[in-house]
């Protein structure tokens, strides 16, 4: 069986392992009427550091200074919040690393 590594922390896993994750959920993506968005091969672990990292980061609604009310963000803006919480997260696991 052939061997892969994650790409957020290296560890080698087996290829019936790999957990392709969309770095875009695909439902915001179709909304945005975008491509679907890149995805990542990641070991478990990583996989579900991402998501707590997602569900603490980012939040559909945000506060709009112009009018000083919430809103709903628009399907771009969560396209692009996204795409930068993980390579945030993918910044943050390599100095983690580096540090053990």
């Amino acid at each position: 069986m052939a061997k892969e590594s994650c790409d957020i922390c290296g560890s080698a896993f087996n290829l019936g392992f790999v957990e392709s994750h969309h770095i875009v959920p695909p439902d915001i993506t179709r909304r945005a009427m975008l491509p679907e968005s890149r995805t990542a091969k990641l070991c478990h672990n990583c996989q579900a550091e991402l998501s707590r990292w997602y569900r603490t980061r980012i939040s559909d609604i945000v506060f709009d200074e112009e009018y000083m009310r919430f809103r709903q963000r628009s399907d771009p803006e969560l396209v692009k919040e996204y795409e930068k919480e993980y390579e945030k997260f993918v910044e943050y696991k390599r100095k983690w690393m580096t540090r053990q």
